[in-house]
């Protein structure tokens, strides 16, 4: 989700707006754009502060609300974005934004069911949004509905045929579902494009409940920072591994298995199922 751009060109950041509480006081519209400038050098608080600013000026603004929302899950305070979501979509209930950012903020903190019902929405709305239709599979995929899933992922695959993600979950629901070699084509797939993107910050990475082999992984570290992508790495290596040795090649899934360990040392149940 992008944050709106700033109605005008800054120099040096976000010098341009710094003395709006002198030179514009009562303008809501000053806050806001160099809440947006903050925002795009990721200075999330003080864009916080400068959207809070514009809300009490002018308390009608939709799209205030919702660049308020976003910086809120840009600081991972989800159950904060949740009221200003809330309120867009009471003030422009078309926005299918909204509805999307609403579900993604459900989505973390555990909230499926509510996530699946406000990404219906912003799929109805807006049914080209890639992004919606992944985070409802992976919501799916988090209530069990595995086979609910696939079709969510296939559309966020076709309408963004580098998202790697899509790939992972749509192999971890095949997975489970009984199709080991679809799986493994899909967990290929998005071990080659997550070793090319190695900026990438991993949305699977610590947020599937703790698994059996019959489930494919344990979760190493919940939020590892130290070693982030490579945690996710070993993941999708180790949920590979656990695939081929479903279909009987375990050497292969040896191999896997080990990539997994050498990626993340900790992952203690690569170690037991090499074993």
């Amino acid at each position: 989700m992008a944050l709106a751009r700033a109605s005008r060109t800054t120099i040096g950041g976000i010098t341009g707006f710094q003395p709006v509480h002198r030179t514009k006081p009562d303008d809501p519209q000053a806050y806001y754009n160099r809440g947006v400038s903050r925002s795009r050098i990721d200075q999330y608080r003080g864009a916080l502060t400068d959207f809070t600013k514009a809300l009490e000026l002018d308390p009608t603004n939709a799209q205030t609300y919702y660049v308020r929302g976003v910086t809120k899950q840009k600081l991972e305070d989800f159950a904060g974005s949740l009221p200003d979501f809330t309120k867009v979509i009471d003030l422009t209930p078309k926005r299918p934004q909204a509805y999307a950012g609403r579900g993604m903020s459900k989505v973390e903190l555990n909230d499926f069911t509510g996530a699946v019902t406000d990404l219906n929405k912003a799929i109805e709305l807006s049914p080209e949004d890639g992004e919606s239709y992944f985070y409802r599979g992976y919501a799916k995929s988090k209530l069990e509905d595995y086979k609910g899933s696939l079709p969510d992922y296939d559309k966020a695959i076709a309408l963004k045929g580098d998202n790697y993600r899509a790939y992972y979950g749509r192999g971890f629901c095949r997975s489970k579902l009984g199709d080991q070699k679809g799986a493994v084509q899909d967990l290929n797939q998005a071990i080659e494009m997550n070793n090319v993107n190695v900026d990438s910050k991993v949305v699977y990475s610590g947020r599937i409940n703790r698994a059996t082999l019959d489930k494919l992984r344990d979760v190493v570290q919940e939020r590892n920072k130290i070693n982030e992508l490579g945690s996710e790495r070993a993941e999708a290596y180790f949920s590979r591994g656990v695939s081929k040795n479903k279909q009987g090649d375990q050497k292969a899934a040896i191999i896997d298995l080990n990539k997994a360990i050498e990626l993340s040392p900790t992952y203690a149940e690569a170690y037991f199922s090499r074993a």
